[in-house]
């Protein structure tokens, strides 16, 4: 994560995620420990209580980067009003969009809102991650601006954001993170080519080992 997003020595991360989720715990507090990052660490009561506290505190301790579930941003959106909050956002390099499904329109919206807080919409990275593989999958770039994806049922097709039916497209998420591989394949195993629509299969050091479960292993892991 830190070579996929450019990460440099003097980031600050902050992050009201609980510890007790891989988002919260991993992909946001482990990666300042790591990486020896300046952390802002405030109580989810308090962002649910306030979510635009989350915006204060990127504006007052120049936050570079975070990382929020999609239905955060919604909360956000709905406590903005007609006021001017003095905000200035422009640190914020990267906001981590991931936990749940991305969606496309809120996105935009979001950055849409904020531009003149000196938001940049390349900031919203959608990320696709599990706990099973220490985080992330993969993830858009800070320096990729939001694109989307339209399916047919058995593949991908391009699509523009104008000429798209809502219930056939979804927010394109980036590439794999260099720590693993994927590759999609059908319900019998057999791998699929590019574009088509299939089983995610992951390999790569941040894979876990095992579950608990003998059972579950058999289930979860494939021969290579």
């Amino acid at each position: 994560l830190k070579r996929t997003l450019k990460l440099k020595a003097d980031e600050i991360i902050a992050s009201w995620l609980p510890l007790s989720h891989s988002f919260g715990l991993i992909t946001l507090h482990l990666l300042a420990v790591i990486g020896n990052y300046t952390q802002v660490i405030f109580s989810k009561e308090l962002f649910a209580y306030r979510p635009l506290v989350l915006l204060d505190i990127v504006s007052k301790y120049r936050v570079s980067l975070t990382g929020i579930p999609n239905f955060a941003f919604q909360s956000i959106l709905n406590e903005i009003s007609e006021q001017d909050y003095l905000w200035d956002l422009s640190s914020l390099k990267c906001i981590i969009n991931s936990a749940e499904p991305v969606n496309y329109d809120l996105c935009i919206e979001f950055a849409k809102q904020l531009k003149q807080y000196s938001f940049d919409a390349k900031a919203i990275c959608p990320m696709f991650g599990m706990s099973e593989v220490a985080g992330g999958i993969a993830i858009s770039k800070p320096s990729d601006l939001l694109g989307i994806v339209g399916t047919d049922g058995t593949h991908t097709i391009s699509v523009q954001s104008d000429q798209r039916i809502d219930q056939n497209f979804t927010c394109v998420i980036g590439e794999n993170l260099d720590a693993c591989t994927i590759r999609i394949v059908s319900d019998d195993g057999k791998p699929l080519g590019e574009n088509t629509i299939g089983n995610i299969e992951v390999l790569g050091n941040n894979v876990f080992s095992s579950y608990f479960d003998k059972k579950q292993n058999e289930e979860a892991f494939t021969q290579d």
